[in-house]
């Protein structure tokens, strides 16, 4: 169970970065409870940092040394790698370390429990980023800790996991007596960020003890799929995430089986928030609005992060078919139309990878789906439940082989509060009448109404007898 912790006779520290400020807790004592409790002053002091991580307007490590100079880091034990144009960057000349692409800085202090060690991942440099983002993540995966982690951010992790050893001998005091240690970054950082936090939970690297490793990500992509771990083994990571930011959800699965029976992950626990606003448009234009750094910083000050386990709807459909999703209202609040978004009615977050839809979609709400094929082939058409904390799917149906034509209409409810087991798949006719329901496994049958199914089920002498009950004064 997660709960909030709470340390007092703290000192209040101002971080700055590109566009505002913050105020922080900062003590010795921040760091004496386990870190497998969620503790929103940490959450606070780390997003901070990740912010700070931005160079902005300013020039390179502007903001991330000014932080760790305000908390009393001192210049010798602070080092950036790749801020090319700092004075403390990659202080050892380690190779690949000069660009200004995968940049983090590491800082340590002596505390009172021991050492404090500090490392802070740097997300991506330009935000708002294009398009080439979204696309690239979708990339490689490679062995990791007995799963597959993604390539690019595996990437990130070696250069951070190189640095932190060259780091280590040249400050050997950080291995004497006991280590704190807190890792965190934004977007890409994050991504970064949660792998490291999982390698220092790995026993074998012997760093700390996982109670005394601190790791809070922001906005952070899915790093690995395969088998999660045990809950306990990544308990001290938190991720935390905009419901209506689409970064966190991807990358995207490489076919539409993968997205609901192998997702992407991340590991630790995710904790969401949601400021209630949603604009129009495609993934980008989402992202621009609730990806940005300063959008996590309000919402941890304002403790908006939910402490229960939010839960979201996830579809994907593969084939050569236009969609729409209406809500409950019967509003339009999505549209496909020949694999491109339509951006002046998509509310909801929409993506298109070749010819493979994925959809998102709030769980409290109702929704109608409709599906008219553009062409022949086959059709899968999958829905899932999925929670937020671990990103596993609770409850999925799929639909596999569904034949299509030019012109085949079909619809399909995800009412709120229906298991997802029991969503449907109808063929409608000209009129728009539900005429044929579709197997899981791509036949079609003849759609019975709920109501005339449930007449039809009953035996024929209670049906006689319900009759007359009802219907009797008819024929008197």
């Amino acid at each position: 169970m997660i709960k909030e912790g709470s340390v007092t006779g703290l000192a209040t520290k101002t971080i700055a970065y590109d566009g505002g400020q913050v105020n922080v807790k900062w003590g010795e004592d921040l760091f004496k409870a386990s870190s497998t409790f969620y503790d929103n002053d940490i959450a606070l002091l780390s997003a901070a940092l990740s912010t700070a991580a931005y160079n902005g307007s300013q020039s390179d490590g502007y903001y991330i040394y000014n932080a760790y100079n305000e908390l009393g880091f001192k210049d010798e034990n602070i080092s950036l790698y790749s801020y090319p144009g700092h004075r403390l960057n990659n202080p050892t000349n380690l190779s690949g370390m000069n660009d200004d692409s995968l940049s983090f800085s590491i800082a340590s202090m002596s505390i009172k429990y021991g050492n404090l060690l500090v490392i802070t991942l740097r997300g991506t440099k330009n935000i708002p980023f294009s398009m080439d983002f979204i696309n690239d993540i979708n990339a490689d995966s490679t062995d990791f800790l007995g799963v597959k982690a993604h390539k690019g951010f595996y990437t990130f992790f070696t250069d951070v996991q190189r640095a932190l050893l060259d780091y280590a001998e040249q400050h050997p005091a950080i291995e004497s007596g006991n280590l704190k240690i807190l890792v965190t970054g934004h977007s890409l950082g994050a991504a970064g960020a949660n792998l490291l936090g999982a390698w220092f939970n790995n026993p074998r690297n012997n760093w700390a003890l996982q109670s005394d490793v601190f790791a809070y990500t922001f906005a952070s992509p899915n790093t690995y799929c395969g088998k999660s771990p045990d809950v306990g083994e990544c308990s001290n990571i938190f991720n935390i995430v905009h419901e209506e930011d689409p970064v966190p959800k991807l990358p995207f699965a490489n076919n539409a089986l993968d997205a609901i029976f192998n997702p992407w992950k991340k590991f630790g626990t995710t904790k969401s928030f949601n400021t209630g606003e949603f604009v129009l448009g495609v993934l980008i234009t989402k992202a621009m609005k609730f990806h940005p750094p300063k959008v996590y910083i309000n919402a941890v000050e304002q403790k908006l992060i939910a402490q229960g386990s939010a839960t979201g709807i996830g579809a994907v459909v593969a084939c050569p078919v236009d969609v729409e999703v209406y809500d409950k209202t019967g509003a339009i609040v999505g549209r496909v139309t020949n694999n491109i978004v339509d951006v002046s009615v998509s509310k909801i977050l929409l993506h298109v990878i070749d010819d493979v839809k994925y959809i998102f979609l709030p769980n409290e709400d109702g929704y109608s789906m409709k599906l008219n094929a553009t062409d022949n082939g086959n059709m899968t058409y999958g829905v899932w439940k999925y929670s937020y904390e671990s990103n596993e799917p609770l409850e999925q149906k799929v639909f596999q082989n569904v034949s299509l034509s030019p012109g085949k209409q079909m619809t399909s409810d995800i009412v709120g509060g229906v298991a997802v087991p029991d969503v449907k798949l109808l063929v409608l006719d000209t009129s728009g009448t539900p005429v044929k329901e579709v197997l899981t496994n791509g036949t079609e049958q003849t759609y019975v109404p709920l109501a005339v199914k449930w007449w039809q089920n009953l035996p024929s002498w209670l049906q006689w007898i319900l009759r007359y009950v009802f219907f009797g004064w008819i024929w008197m």
